[in-house]
């Protein structure tokens, strides 16, 4: 019988262009799955996703997002908060804008065989729009856990 870590199984790594994303997407991400544009995609305040990741000890939680200089001449720097399956994770503040990697250690989450993750991006303060009032966080390229 084979030793070691688990496989790495299901999904991975979101990109949200990619339409297969919207089946992992619980929530909060605008345009998720449309091809089109640039690969970036607007998140609201609060982004959920469900990920099977497998075997994590030696994985990153990873997101690739821009944090867009418009919106921060208003809305100042960002306070990104991550919970993993309902707990505290991460939270930092992204004080510049620009195109950013974030890369955490995962090798703590616990995870079962079948068993979903389930990961909150939450952003504070907002940018409010002023025709909808839609509140939006980042533009979001990718998310997931990376070896």
């Amino acid at each position: 019988m084979p030793t070691g870590a688990e496989p790495a199984s299901g999904v991975r790594v979101l990109h949200m262009s990619d339409p297969q994303a919207a089946y992992s997407v619980v929530s909060g991400v605008l345009d998720v799955g449309n091809p089109e544009g640039d690969g970036y995609k607007w998140t609201t305040d609060s982004a959920q996703f469900e990920f099977m990741a497998g075997d994590l000890s030696h994985s990153s939680l990873y997101m690739h997002y821009i944090a867009n200089g418009d919106t921060m001449r208003e809305t100042g720097p960002l306070k990104i908060s991550i919970d993993v399956d309902g707990k505290p994770f991460d939270s930092f503040v992204q004080a510049d804008a620009g195109e950013h990697d974030y890369r955490h250690a995962a090798g703590a989450i616990a995870t079962q065989p079948g068993k979903t993750l389930v990961v909150t991006v939450r952003i504070e303060p907002p940018f409010v729009a002023k025709g909808d009032g839609q509140k939006l966080g980042v533009l979001l390229q990718s998310i997931g856990f990376a070896d």
